[in-house]
């Protein structure tokens, strides 16, 4: 399998300039996760929900609400955003794409054609891949197919769904 066959994030795209509020209004927008930050063509960053939710102030502050909006407008995504993001290519062998992850410690990879950014792949979309290649849908023994999780497959052989043994 290859990282095109795994279905891509189309994240929202941002300039290493676009504030931190606007950031986290476009990430809402669009129900992401992700956004890749460009500088022309090239992805020169990413930033998370997580990153931007760390940079906002604490709810102890003193600042009223207009000062912290004020605040966030005034940081640029380019002083939170993860420098160097690691690109892959759609044809990238999904098995390249884990080690890369694993190894750099990232749960993002930007996905690049020669249009410029194709999409991401996160950690969550390799899980699924894989969870796809193991057992795919419809298979008989797969309790998704019947539309229904199962508690025996959940907790285990001759256990209910609190766990104990029949």
């Amino acid at each position: 399998m290859r990282v095109a066959d795994c279905p891509l994030t189309a994240p929202p795209v941002l300039l290493p300039a676009t504030s931190i509020a606007a950031a986290g209004r476009l990430l809402a927008l669009h129900d992401a996760s992700h956004a890749v930050v460009v500088e022309g063509e090239r992805p020169v960053g990413t930033v998370s929900k997580r990153a931007l939710a760390a940079a906002q102030p604490s709810a102890a502050t003193s600042l009223t609400r207009g000062e912290v909006r004020g605040r966030l407008d005034q940081v640029a995504v380019a002083d939170i955003m993860m420098r160097d993001p690691l690109v892959v290519s759609p044809a990238t062998p999904l098995a390249e794409a884990v080690r890369l992850m694993r190894d750099a410690r990232v749960s993002v990879l930007v996905v690049c054609d020669r249009e410029g950014v194709a999409g991401l792949i996160t950690a969550n979309d390799l899980l699924r891949a894989l969870d796809q290649l193991v057992e795919p849908r419809g298979s008989s023994d797969d309790p998704r197919s019947a539309g229904k999780s199962s508690a025996r497959a959940a907790t285990g052989p001759g256990a209910d769904a609190g766990g104990f043994r029949a």
